[in-house]
């Protein structure tokens, strides 16, 4: 499997699952106003793990993503739900975010 198609099994379950909660969820607004620092993190991760994977890091980063793969499958099923304190978001989120899909 290329590390491309790896990458997308691990997006895709979690783009879904953002795309119903936004549908199914009380006001996009107040979770807008809530998210963006971790969505903006998440596209800086993005788009800094992409250069890690076409780039001279390559042979390493597969390793990475297949290490990245097997723990989100170990914390999805683990009953272990993480929470942090709502003063923490704005500093948490973008990190949060961006160790996400870097």
């Amino acid at each position: 499997m290329s590390p491309l198609e790896a990458a997308a099994l691990l997006t895709l379950p979690s783009l879904l699952t953002n795309l119903w909660q936004m549908i199914a969820g009380p006001s996009l607004r107040a979770v807008l106003t809530r998210l963006w620092p971790m969505m903006l993190g998440v596209c800086l991760g993005t788009w800094g793990g992409a250069g890690l994977m076409a780039g001279a890091f390559a042979r390493s980063s597969a390793g990475l993503l297949g290490l990245a793969l097997a723990l989100y499958a170990v914390s999805g099923l683990t009953a272990r739900h993480f929470q942090i304190d709502q003063r923490h978001e704005p500093w948490m989120g973008p990190a949060v975010g961006a160790i996400t899909e870097a």
